[in-house]
């Protein structure tokens, strides 16, 4: 299985682009309109879901739902929680890269997208709070260049410039969620690590702990989620998150990549 992603990684990109909505979603509705005239009811049958799917995935509401349906609602760190962590010994926070932007004008190159700079943020903000080393892991992801510039080293560059703030390290090879695990783990171990706050968005934080549970260490590393962008269960829904919005579209196609990856074991 591995040898078989492995080939498949240059490919990874335009596959995923036909995986994603709203390609399958149009796809749908496509091949219901080829059966109009043969199996008008089967047609009409499949052109009204598609639609009705394509409208459901551009909605918040939607994009909550297949969250929680497809990849749970993770635990994440409490407020109380890290005011025991302040100052633990062998605790850090790692930020996981969200990729990022190698042609940002207005910087004059690159710059981490805005993935990264909300994991970064909130990395940041955990690091002031209670008073722990900060660290970042992200490379170059699949299908990238080789003068792109990688995560890691815009991260260290944007956490000095914009916070003031040195990193324990800043990881800049791993090109997915396992190589993050794989190459984080010697510099953890290297740096006395043995209790990690994992900074992520909710939807990506199933395979982070999947990862790096599996990964490799001279002895087994406490793992503390800290989710970015988890929206409350009891919240309430208004009329408006059942409207198409370009977020709710961004968060649904987000959900599909993350189950995509977790199914995928990426």
């Amino acid at each position: 299985m591995d040898a078989i992603l492995a080939l498949l990684q240059p490919a990874k990109p335009m596959l995923l682009a036909l995986l994603l909505p709203p390609i399958p979603l149009l796809l749908l509705m496509l091949a219901g309109a080829a059966l109009l005239r043969r199996l008008p009811k089967l047609g009409w049958t499949l052109v009204a879901a598609g639609a009705a799917l394509l409208w459901l995935s551009s909605t918040e509401f939607g994009a909550e739902q297949a969250r929680r349906g497809l990849l749970g609602t993770p635990k994440t760190v409490s407020l109380e929680r890290l005011d025991q962590l302040k100052g633990a010994p062998g605790t850090a926070i790692l930020v996981l890269g969200g990729g990022a932007r190698q042609d940002s004008l207005e910087y004059g190159g690159a710059s981490l997208n805005p993935l990264s700079l909300e994991r970064l943020r909130y990395g940041v903000w955990l690091a002031r709070r209670t008073g722990l080393p900060l660290a970042y892991t992200g490379g170059i992801g699949h299908g990238g260049e080789p003068w792109h510039q990688p995560e890691g080293v815009l991260a260290e560059k944007t956490v000095a410039d914009e916070y003031g703030l040195p990193l324990l390290f800043a990881e800049s090879q791993a090109r997915d969620t396992r190589e993050n695990a794989q190459f984080s783990a010697p510099l953890l171990e290297a740096h006395g690590i043995r209790q990690l706050i994992m900074v992520t968005h909710v939807q990506h934080m199933p395979r982070v702990m999947r990862a790096f549970a599996q990964a490799k260490t001279a002895e087994p590393i406490t793992l503390v989620p800290a989710a970015v962008g988890l929206r409350p269960r009891e919240t309430s829904f208004s009329i408006g998150d059942g409207l198409p919005s370009s977020e709710g579209f961004r968060q649904f196609r987000y959900a599909i990549y993350e189950w995509l990856g977790w199914v995928m074991g990426h």
